[in-house]
């Protein structure tokens, strides 16, 4: 009783918003990240050697003097999530989002709700996921 009941308590912290009801500051963040990548690094011979590949989880803060972390927790069957901590507040979120892009303004925290979690390496997100057409989450910060 009691974990469906912190279930249902986590669910109705996490609101969802479209794309153009994301802060300015929030969307310019995620349109930075979601076209970011490095060109490829090239050998000597000009073979080339390393592609980018977007990270599995990235999190960013607003507030340029706090760092922000994402740590794996859970079991990797059973109820895998993330912790994300910036500037001494928390926030977990479930593997199952999986656009793991994590932007903090104030004490909320911005995710995308995205269905397919494809990247292509050599490529930045944007090419597989475009920003526009997908729903975002907002959950407070504890």
């Amino acid at each position: 009783m009691f974990a469906i009941f912190s279930l249902q308590l986590l669910a109705a912290e996490k609101k969802g918003i479209t794309y153009k009801d994301l802060p300015l500051d929030v969307r310019n963040k995620f349109e930075n990240v979601y076209h970011y990548k490095t060109p490829p690094v090239v050998n000597a011979e000009g073979d080339t050697v390393d592609w980018y590949s977007p990270p599995l989880a990235e999190c960013y803060n607003l507030k340029k003097d706090c760092k922000c972390n994402v740590e794996s927790k859970g079991g990797v069957i059973t109820n895998p999530y993330f912790v994300i901590t910036s500037c001494g507040k928390e926030s977990e979120i479930s593997w199952e989002i999986l656009q793991r892009v994590f932007i903090i303004k104030n004490d909320s925290i911005y995710f995308p709700n995205a269905k397919n979690a494809v990247t292509t390496t050599g490529e930045s997100r944007a090419f597989n996921i475009k920003l526009d057409t997908i729903s975002f989450y907002v959950q407070e910060m504890n």
